[in-house]
Order: C-alpha cells, then structure tokens, then sequence
C-alpha cells in the first residue's frame, strides 16, 4: 500500500513539475525585459 501511495505521489510531483517548467519557459521571454529595464 505504501509502495503505491509513493509511487502516485512521485507521479504527481513528475506533472507539477513539468507544468511549472513550460509555465517558466513561457513566462521568461517576457520577465527577462522586465528585469532589465530596472537593473
């Protein structure tokens, strides 16, 4: 039971990562102007 409890947990801990990675990629283009504009 453990075993499978873990291994959902991982799975889900896999997509969140992968949905916050293309969120960050999409979010870049337009931080990395923002962030220049004020250094």
């Amino acid at each position: 039971m453990l075993t499978m409890i873990v291994a959902i947990l991982f799975g889900v801990l896999v997509v969140v990562e992968v949905v916050s990675m293309t969120k960050r990629h999409t979010t870049t283009q337009p931080i990395a102007p923002s962030t220049k504009n004020p250094a």
